[in-house]
């Protein structure tokens, strides 16, 4: 078992291996953060996570919730499970799911999403996703939102979200109309299976 203390090394020298692995060579002095450009899919990896396709929908002056959308992707021997997200952008952030529940869409928190080994898991509108609660101003088409998505094992792995127009439509803010539950009190204990 590690500690806190050895845990960045070790993240480190698994990076480094993955690296080797590809036939790519780390970039000397390499800025901490690359910016993505709004057209290209944001991408981030650590530990065996990858993170692509991320992105947000514009959301309404006055909104108060965003939902966000990203593929997690884990290349590692071991499953993972994403247990937390942060961002500058929101109050507080939760792991959400929809579902169909006696003829009503739900959505409700859980206590993680489970990224099989070798697996991926696609959060996206209708499903499994990123609420964005508390948030102090409006999601702008071309923006970026940085978020922190926390993992059991993989630790943090930082990720930019695109932000595009509402027309593409399935916004989680365009979800609160009829036949919807936002019921938040009521997460699931065992998590999303």
């Amino acid at each position: 078992m590690t500690d806190r203390k050895t845990r960045p090394a070790l993240v480190t020298i698994a990076a480094l291996a993955l690296l080797a692995a590809c036939g790519q060579q780390p970039a000397a002095e390499a800025p901490a953060a690359a910016a993505t450009p709004a057209s290209a899919p944001a991408a981030s990896a650590t530990a065996g996570i990858a993170i692509t396709n991320a992105s947000a929908r514009a959301t309404p002056d006055g909104a108060a919730v965003a939902g966000g959308y990203l593929t997690i992707a884990n290349a590692g021997a071991e499953a993972d499970r994403l247990v937390s997200a942060t961002s500058p952008r929101a109050g507080r952030m939760e792991l959400h799911e929809m579902a169909m529940d006696g003829g009503m869409m739900t959505m409700r928190p859980v206590t993680g999403i489970d990224v099989p080994a070798g697996g991926t898991v696609e959060l996206k509108p209708g499903g499994l996703h990123l609420m964005f609660l508390d948030i102090p101003a409006p999601f702008k088409a071309g923006e970026t939102i940085p978020v922190t998505l926390t993992f059991e094992k993989a630790g943090a792995v930082e990720a930019t979200l695109t932000v595009t127009d509402r027309s593409a439509g399935g916004e989680h803010g365009d979800e609160h109309g009829e036949g919807h539950d936002h019921s938040h009190g009521e997460g699931k204990a065992d998590g999303a299976r």
